[in-house]
C-alpha cells in the first residue's frame, strides 16, 4: 500500500508541475493576445480551480503516506472499502442464544 501512495504522491506533484507549465505558457500567449478582462478572468478562474483540486490532492497524498492509508482526493468524507459483508459473517448459534438472554438495564 506505501508504494502505491508514494506513486500517487509523484503523480500529483508531477501533475501540479505541468499545471504550472500550462499557466506559464497560457500566460506568455493571452498577456500579448487579450481581448479584456474576461480573458484574464477565466485564465485566473480556471487556475485557482485546478490548483486548488490539485493542492488538496498534494495533501491528502501526504496524509496518505504518513499514514500508511488509502485516502480519496475526490471523496470529502471518509470511506472504508474493506469491510465484510453481512451474508460472509458467520455467528455461532450459541453465540445467538447468549445475544437474546442477556438483558441490557439503560437507567435515564
Amino acid at each position: 500500500m506505501n508504494e502505491l501512495n508514494r506513486i500517487y504522491f509523484k503523480f500529483t506533484k508531477l501533475s501540479i508541475f505541468a499545471v504550472f507549465l500550462n499557466f506559464t505558457l497560457s500566460c506568455v500567449y493571452i498577456i500579448p493576445n487579450h481581448y479584456g478582462t474576461n480573458t484574464f478572468t477565466s485564465l485566473l478562474s480556471f487556475g485557482l480551480l485546478v490548483l486548488m483540486k490539485l493542492f488538496s490532492a498534494y495533501k491528502i497524498s501526504f496524509k496518505s503516506i504518513k499514514e500508511e492509508l488509502a485516502y480519496s482526493a475526490f471523496m470529502k468524507t471518509s470511506i472504508t472499502y474493506n469491510v465484510i459483508d453481512d451474508n460472509y459473517v458467520k455467528i455461532e448459534k450459541e453465540d445467538i442464544n447468549e445475544l437474546k438472554e442477556t438483558d441490557i438495564n439503560v437507567e435515564v
